[in-house]
């Protein structure tokens, strides 16, 4: 059971390092590759090289591993209920962009993630998977295009 428990705080760690001091590619191509995408396919997915693909997860398991260095937390992440539930404000009253948001994400997606935006507050909940790492990036893909997080 502490085993279980501490892979989850790694989890969230993991996971809150990646989307707070990261940002476009360098945040993306991580998740990706954490869930299980190859180098080379997300290279292709970028128009980059392999090898900068290689540098760029690098750079971020370096980072994972100074896990106590401190950072300002934009997105808040949490493991509950078998679930990986990630909040962050968006700074918008315009409900044609949400709508713009969630008409961009394919319906596959929309089918094992939940959504819910309230009062500026968005919240994603994630199943704990290798694959919720893709997902994850394919929504902050949107929404960084979207909203320019």
């Amino acid at each position: 059971m502490d085993e279980h428990m501490e892979r989850i705080s790694d989890i969230e760690k993991a996971i809150s390092i990646i989307l707070n001091c990261f940002s476009g590619k360098n945040r993306l191509i991580p998740l990706y590759f954490f869930s299980g995408i190859t180098q080379f396919v997300i290279a292709k997915k970028f128009n980059l090289t392999r090898s900068s693909v290689a540098m760029k997860v690098k750079k971020v398991r370096s980072r994972l591993l100074d896990i106590d260095m401190p950072y300002k937390e934009t997105f808040f992440v949490d493991v509950k209920d078998g679930k990986i539930e990630i909040s962050f404000f968006l700074n918008t009253k315009n409900d044609d962009l949400i709508s713009k948001l969630f008409d961009n994400i394919c319906s596959d997606v929309l089918k094992k993630v939940k959504f819910t935006f309230k009062n500026s507050k968005f919240v994603l909940r994630l199943p704990i998977e290798k694959e919720s790492f893709s997902l994850l990036a394919d929504i902050i893909k949107e929404i960084e295009y979207i909203f320019s997080i």
